[in-house]
C-alpha cells in the first residue's frame, strides 16, 4: 500500500511539476550607473536558483533616476508590483526578503563648464568655416552652472539646434554620452559677429539681363539680418555669364536665385534648324517658343508657314528635327 502510494506522489511530481521559488535580499543602499534601475541592481539573489529566472526577474526595471547624487528611495511592496506588471508568469516565483525598502544613488561627477564650452566653440569653427564664414565669437551662455553625469567615459557631441541662418545669437546643442547613450543635453547659446564673402552688384541689373564681368564686386560685410539666411551666391561661382532672373539694383548683394545658367536657346530667339530628310540635311530659320538646353525638346514655329513642331537642342542657336 505505502509502495502504492509512493508510485503515485512521485508520478504526480513529473506531471505537475512546483514552480521553483527565487529568494532575493532587498539591499538597504545601491549605488547605480544609469538612470534606468534593475531589480538584479537592488537585490542580491540565493546562489541556487534556477539561472534563466534569475535573469529574467533581474531585467525587470523597477525605477527612474532622474537626478545625479540625489537619492531615492523603493519600496519593497513598489518592486514586487512592477515584477508582477512587467513578468506576469514569474510574479508567483519571487520572494523579498532583507530590507523594507532601498535607497538608491546614482552616484556622478560635475562636469566643467569650461569644457561644455570649448565643444560648443571647437563645433561653431568648424561649422562656419566650412560655409566659408569669418566670424569672431563674443561671449558664450551655458544655459546650466551645476552639470552632473554618471561617472563613466563621458563624450562631448555638439550640433546646431536650428538650421543656421542670419543671426547674431547662434545656440549649440552640446550632448552629454556616457556609454554610449545620450544622458543629457546643454544649451550654449553664442554670441558672434560674422563676416561674408559675397558678390555685390556695381550698376543696376534688369531681369533677362547677362552678367558681364564688370557688373560686380567681391566685397565682405557683417552677416546680419538683412541678408537672408545663407542663401548667398557662393564665391566660388563668378556671376559672369550667368543671367539674372529679377531686377537688381546697384549696390545689392547677388543671392543664388537671383541668377541662372543662360539657356543655350531663349524663348523668341531665331534658331537655325537642321532637318533630315531622305538623308538631305536642310537648314532654315525657325522662331523658339521657350528657353531650352543642351539636348531637351522645345517647340519651335516656322514664321513662313506658321507650322509648331518639336525640335532637339543640338548648340547655342541650333535645334534639329528627325
Amino acid at each position: 500500500m505505502f509502495s502504492r502510494f509512493l508510485i503515485i506522489a512521485l508520478f504526480s511530481v513529473f506531471i505537475f511539476p512546483v514552480k521553483a521559488e527565487v529568494v532575493a535580499r532587498l539591499k538597504e543602499n545601491a549605488q547605480v550607473s544609469s538612470r534606468q534601475v534593475s531589480l538584479a541592481e537592488v537585490v542580491s539573489f540565493d546562489e541556487d536558483a534556477e539561472s534563466a529566472i534569475v535573469q529574467a526577474l533581474g531585467e525587470t526595471l523597477v525605477a527612474t533616476v532622474m537626478h545625479v547624487n540625489r537619492p531615492i528611495r523603493i519600496e519593497s511592496a513598489q518592486i514586487m508590483r512592477l515584477v508582477s506588471r512587467q513578468q506576469p508568469a514569474l510574479r508567483n516565483q519571487l520572494r523579498l526578503t532583507g530590507a523594507s525598502a532601498v535607497t538608491v544613488i546614482l552616484a556622478g561627477e560635475k562636469v566643467p563648464t569650461e569644457r561644455i564650452a570649448e565643444a560648443a566653440k571647437a563645433f561653431l569653427h568648424d561649422e562656419l568655416h566650412r560655409k566659408r564664414i569669418k566670424f569672431a565669437i563674443r561671449n558664450l551662455h551655458i544655459g546650466s552652472n551645476s552639470i552632473l553625469v554618471p561617472d563613466g567615459d563621458l563624450q562631448l557631441k555638439a550640433r546646431l539646434a536650428a538650421p543656421l541662418q542670419a543671426a547674431r545669437r547662434i545656440n549649440v546643442v552640446v550632448d552629454l554620452i556616457v556609454g554610449n547613450r545620450r544622458f543629457d543635453s546643454i544649451t550654449v547659446s553664442a554670441a558672434i559677429d560674422m563676416i561674408v564673402p559675397a558678390f555685390r552688384a556695381t550698376r543696376q541689373l534688369a531681369a533677362g539681363d547677362v552678367v558681364q564681368e564688370g557688373d560686380y564686386e567681391l566685397v565682405e560685410r557683417p552677416f546680419d539680418e538683412s541678408m537672408r539666411s545663407l542663401d548667398l551666391l557662393d564665391t566660388k561661382t563668378e556671376p559672369a555669364s550667368l543671367r539674372v532672373r529679377r531686377n537688381i539694383a546697384a549696390k545689392a548683394i547677388f543671392y543664388r536665385h537671383d541668377v541662372e545658367p543662360v539657356p543655350h536657346v531663349v524663348r523668341n530667339q531665331k534658331v537655325l534648324v537642321e532637318v533630315k530628310s531622305n538623308g538631305i540635311l536642310i537648314e532654315k530659320t525657325v522662331i523658339a517658343q521657350s528657353d531650352g538646353f543642351l539636348g531637351q525638346l522645345i517647340k519651335v514655329s516656322d514664321p513662313q508657314s506658321t507650322e509648331f513642331y518639336p525640335a532637339k537642342i543640338v548648340a547655342h542657336g541650333r535645334v534639329e528635327v528627325k
